[in-house]
């Protein structure tokens, strides 16, 4: 008896279950909402190795890169951009791999899909000059997947959203932003902010207790508080570059920028999976909600990093990173 109440109850949760699926597919749309599909992926566009051109439409921005002879690739209307070769070789990935969960023709109208009005517009061209233009739709609310058209044909296809998402729609965003190499052992940090200058250098053989000196005069070195070096070496390890704002700023920029007059700050350091040690100086502009532009010396691009870290790293000096006075010490 307690059996066929078990299974009563079972098969009353199961038919509610049921009756949820199916609210949920007429709420949110089904594979049923479309045309008949047949299980053919894509067949191969592009063969390894043959793009050598790619320009993209989307969100009202038209972007064009090529690969040069050195297998290179750089951004067509400004050479001297700093195009990050991931997003590239992220949009090659893509279209040599292209594939599709289903494809059907376009009978019951291109427009249903919003293929008369693409969100993007592809153009792949090829060493041999040959150009495949890939019309993307409205994006699929239950799949994620996007409806897309190859060379005006007939047939529209689903596809993955990585497809759409490989291809930005402004330019910073292709910028290089890792613009220094990954730090991995600090040995001096030197920071200038206003009238305030602090030199402070790595040591282990001058004294038993102390690590980090701050230079005072010449030949003068005064001892650093080890938990304030850490806090402040945990600020200049977790300083990056966020995104780039201006890839080639003018001199009213750079005055904008609060970077006609910055603060700095120079790192000595040796970098992961690396011997040698490199210097490098960061340039420190004005904060704002958008965070801290920065550059790096030598270089043209300005950058936004976390305002917070940079306050902390221009904020250090000799008054926050001495140590504490022992009792019983004069």
């Amino acid at each position: 008896m307690k059996r066929a109440k078990k299974l009563l109850v079972l098969l009353g949760i199961l038919a509610v279950l049921t009756a949820g699926v199916i609210a949920a597919g007429s709420l949110f749309g089904s594979d049923d909402d479309m045309p008949d599909a047949d299980d053919a992926i894509i067949p191969v566009v592009f063969s390894p190795g043959t793009l050598t051109a790619v320009n993209w439409q989307s969100g009202g921005a038209t972007l064009s890169l090529e690969k040069g002879s050195d297998g290179y690739w750089f951004y067509a209307d400004d050479p001297s951009f700093p195009l990050d070769q991931s997003y590239p070789e992220a949009m090659i990935s893509q279209l040599e791999g292209l594939t599709a969960s289903r494809r059907f023709d376009s009978s019951a109208g291109s427009g249903d899909y919003g293929l008369d009005d693409p969100v993007c517009i592809i153009t792949a061209i090829s060493a041999d000059g040959a150009s495949t233009v890939i019309n993307i739709g409205n994006q699929n609310a239950v799949t994620r997947e996007y409806y897309l058209t190859l060379g005006g044909g007939d047939n529209i296809f689903m596809v993955s959203e990585a497809l759409v998402g490989a291809f930005p729609s402004e330019l910073l965003d292709l910028a290089v932003i890792n613009v220094f190499k990954t730090m991995n052992t600090i040995n001096a940090i030197t920071i200038r902010s206003g009238d305030k200058m602090i030199e402070t250098v790595y040591d282990d053989e001058i004294d038993d207790d102390y690590d980090w000196f701050i230079v005072a005069g010449k030949d003068t070195l005064w001892p650093l508080s080890s938990s304030e070096m850490s806090n402040l070496k945990a600020s200049v390890y977790s300083l990056r570059m966020d995104s780039c704002v201006n890839y080639k700023p003018s001199e009213s920029d750079i005055a904008e920028y609060g970077l006609d007059k910055p603060g700095s700050m120079t790192v000595r350091y040796i970098p992961h999976d690396e011997e040698e040690e490199v210097t490098v100086t960061f340039l420190f502009g004005k904060t704002d909600d958008a965070g801290a532009y920065v550059r790096l010396e030598g270089e043209i691009p300005v950058y936004l990093a976390d305002a917070s870290v940079a306050e902390k790293i221009l904020s250090a000096d000799y008054s926050t990173l001495k140590p504490e006075i022992k009792e019983g010490e004069v």
